[in-house]
């Protein structure tokens, strides 16, 4: 038995399992902040928070139709960023030897920051 009473082989599936469900949860929010880029396009709410990083000039805007929607938007996409930046710092610690792990990982920071 090694550290924390596990062997090594059940921590490394442990983690491999994290991994496939922060990888997961950052597919599926992906996906979701592209369909909601459409509810955005397609109701006109684009322009229903004019500043950033605030709506209307508040943290917290009014709860009106079109505001709702695009702030969900923005809400999302910062969702989107925390995932996305959680996976490429999970695959440098823990995969960073390979290269078809981290590669895609850090192409897709690196398509979050451009």
């Amino acid at each position: 038995m090694e550290q924390g009473g596990q062997k090594p082989e059940t921590r490394a599936a442990g983690a491999g399992a994290a991994f496939r469900l922060l990888v997961l949860a950052a597919l599926a929010a992906t996906f979701a902040q592209i369909v909601m880029g459409g509810v955005v396009r397609v109701t006109g709410s684009g322009l229903a928070c004019p500043d950033w990083p605030l709506c209307q000039g508040r943290i917290i805007p009014p709860l009106q139709g079109a505001v709702i929607i695009e702030y969900s938007h923005r809400l999302l996409a910062s969702l989107v960023s925390v995932l996305v930046i959680a996976v490429a710092a999970f695959t440098v610690v823990r995969y960073r030897r390979r290269p078809e792990v981290l590669a895609p990982a850090l192409l897709a920071l690196a398509l979050l920051v451009a």
